[in-house]
């Protein structure tokens, strides 16, 4: 088993950044589906896609030139873009997944949104962290 290391001042200051950009993902998020399938009556499916793809706007940002700014710092822009649509691909399916299956089982799209989004915390970034923005051992050594 792997021993656990000690987190460094960093670390814990990248982990509150990148929940910043998880926070913006969801309150945008969120606002948006209020908005569309709240207020204008929208189906939840197309409500959630429009919402989730400004959320994923500003994550991105977020993640990019503020917490991992120095892992990519020598990775070339479109190589973290493809990684995170990737990723953001997986998770849609997941998401949707737990939003639909809860809202199948009777339980109001707005629970489903804010479930997915405690498990997102915890699978972002250990995906972030170890492949989107991962620092290259080139990166390493400049």
């Amino acid at each position: 088993m792997p021993k656990l290391r000690k987190p460094t001042r960093r670390g814990v200051k990248q982990f509150a950044i990148f929940n910043l950009g998880g926070i913006s993902f969801f309150v945008i998020g969120y606002g948006v589906f209020v908005l569309l399938y709240g207020l204008l009556h929208w189906p939840w499916l197309p409500a959630k896609i429009v919402a989730d793809f400004m959320g994923w706007a500003a994550n991105f940002v977020i993640q990019y030139f503020w917490a991992f700014r120095e892992e990519t710092a020598g990775h070339k822009h479109h190589r973290v873009t493809t990684k995170f649509t990737a990723i953001s691909l997986v998770n849609l399916g997941i998401d949707y997944l737990i939003v639909g299956l809860l809202a199948w089982l009777g339980l109001s799209p707005f629970v489903g949104l804010i479930i997915a989004a405690n498990f997102f915390t915890v699978w972002k970034w250990m995906w972030y962290k170890h492949w989107v923005f991962k620092a290259t051992n080139h990166d390493k050594s400049s």
